[in-house]
């Protein structure tokens, strides 16, 4: 997730294509995109709940809604998080 989180960041554009990013990550670890994309999922569906429903808000600025841990929803949002961080301070 973190390689996701990275080059997501790093990209600086609205648009990001995550089948190529499950790809770039995939190489990366002698992986396939299929594997990873479920890695990263797997990490979300086994957060721990009440600890994430706590924190949500003050971290991303709004409230806390199931929809917004699908992978590309987090990714981009912790990937914006990172880019307001990098270029606000």
């Amino acid at each position: 997730m973190l390689d996701a989180i990275s080059m997501v960041s790093k990209n600086g554009n609205d648009y990001y294509n995550f089948e190529a990013i499950y790809e770039d990550i995939a190489s990366l670890y002698d992986q396939s995109p299929s594997y990873v994309k479920w890695a990263i999922k797997y990490i979300i569906d086994n957060r721990n709940i009440s600890l994430s429903e706590k924190n949500f808000e003050k971290i991303f600025g709004y409230e806390y809604n199931e929809y917004s841990f699908t992978n590309k929803e987090l990714i981009q949002e912790i990937a914006r998080v990172i880019q307001y961080e990098l270029y606000n301070t």
